[in-house]
């Protein structure tokens, strides 16, 4: 069963190949887009950070990152080589909280039959 289910995401992730609304690139693996803000088409995940980092301003020490539930964060490092502790600048609602794409249940649904 659970080749089965490989299989099928293997195959959705194929039949679902959106081109990027940013650069115009294929987006081979959508399990790694975001929605593009406010919108409903999708976006390769470089670029939405590099859409933030043109419009945020990012000082030394400081990342753009995914921080989840549809969030970019800018994280701002103390020290370089220690990741373990940071603090999160500012927050930025990259997709709606109560609106999840189509695309990623369907997505989700797959992976959860996987055991």
């Amino acid at each position: 069963q659970i080749q089965h289910d490989e299989e099928a995401i293997k195959k959705f992730k194929s039949a679902n190949q959106p081109v990027c609304t940013v650069c115009g690139q294929i987006i081979r693996d959508i399990s790694t887009a975001v929605n593009t803000k406010g919108a409903d088409s999708l976006i390769h995940f470089d670029c939405a950070i590099e859409l933030i980092s043109k419009n945020e301003k990012i000082e030394t020490g400081d990342k753009i990152t995914y921080i989840g539930q549809g969030r970019f964060g800018i994280v701002h490092f103390a020290s370089p080589g220690d990741t373990k502790h940071f603090s999160i600048k500012k927050i930025i609602d990259w997709e709606e909280k109560d609106k999840k794409p189509e695309w990623r249940n369907e997505m989700a649904d797959l992976y959860s039959k996987i055991k």
